[in-house]
């Protein structure tokens, strides 16, 4: 079954930590980071991920989201609690089921 076949999904990121994406955040946060960063690049390159990317506002309203394709409500789900910022408490995650109506030529 090819990605677009799957369902797809959306889950947005909220840091606990205000301070986490700050130049000069604590050793164990840059490591998750780049934890999160590895674990969402290994799905990407599998072909699961359409994009994923984070608001660039500076302040506590700042987000983060994934949109990708997973088997099922219940794989999506395991896929969100299973990023490393999630994982290690540094985020909380909200998935939702998504649509994409439109999709760009280089999100082809």
């Amino acid at each position: 079954m090819s990605a677009h076949d799957r369902p797809t999904f959306l889950y947005k990121l909220e840091t606990a930590c205000q301070d986490l994406l700050a130049p000069n955040s604590n050793a164990d946060a840059s490591s998750v980071l780049r934890d999160h960063f590895d674990y969402l690049k290994r799905f990407h390159e599998q072909g699961d991920i359409v994009l994923f990317g984070l608001t660039l506002n500076p302040d506590p309203l700042a987000v983060g989201f994934c949109v990708f394709h997973a088997l099922s409500e219940a794989a999506a789900r395991s896929i969100m609690e299973n990023d490393p910022l999630i994982a290690k408490g540094l985020a909380q995650g909200t998935l939702y089921p998504f649509y994409i109506a439109l999709r760009g030529p280089c999100l082809a």
